[in-house]
């Protein structure tokens, strides 16, 4: 898909205000249902997208943030919100910055709803990788509920095999990636042998 450009802001990409950090929270499962809150200290904008369990989009995100701990830029992750989709778009910038985009459309493709920039921020790629990593692991630790993650608990097993238990994201390699770029200089030398 083809996505506007991000030109109806007044403000150059190049001014410092993109500059910022993101933050993301989980809402509690109800009816197959988790809404993810994405806000971002550039223009303070919002978000909050609807993650259904029909189109289950957790094991994108694993796939998404890996590939963003491993540099394999861009990357994008749609959320099929049942007749919206949410496109997460990160493309490299400059210094191990990101150009983090969060746009919605219709779909299908309706020339009467183009696609809307909801969210855009200049982000270190460390601080985006982390804040995923900390909030979705905290939230299936202490808020995840599996049985309102499934829309019909009646449902047989074979449906219900296909739905994702979240506490199977497995975001080891996210967390592994995290670790090795924040550990100190130290840690570094005695790990890896190099100065």
């Amino acid at each position: 898909m083809d996505l506007i450009p991000p030109e109806s802001y007044e403000t150059p990409w190049h001014y410092g205000i993109w500059n910022g950090k993101i933050s993301v929270a989980f809402g509690y499962a109800d009816s197959g249902w988790i809404q993810m809150a994405i806000m971002t200290t550039a223009f303070n904008e919002n978000a909050v997208v609807q993650c259904s369990s029909s189109f289950d989009p957790f094991p994108d995100m694993q796939r998404w943030l890996e590939q963003i701990a491993k540099r394999d830029l861009p990357a994008d992750w749609k959320i099929d919100e049942e007749g919206c989709t949410a496109l997460l778009r990160v493309k490299a910038d400059k210094d191990d910055q990101l150009d983090f985009q969060l746009w919605r459309y219709v779909w299908p493709e309706d020339p009467e709803y183009p696609p809307q920039l909801k969210c855009r921020n200049r982000i270190q790629r460390i601080q985006l990788l982390d804040e995923f990593h900390r909030r979705f692991t905290q939230y299936v630790r202490e808020d995840f509920d599996p049985h309102h993650w499934i829309l019909h608990p009646e449902e047989d097993q074979e449906v219900r095999a296909q739905i994702t238990d979240l506490r199977n994201i497995d975001l080891s390699r996210v967390r592994q990636a995290i670790e090795k770029e924040t550990a100190p200089l130290i840690t570094r030398i005695n790990t890896d042998g190099r100065f």
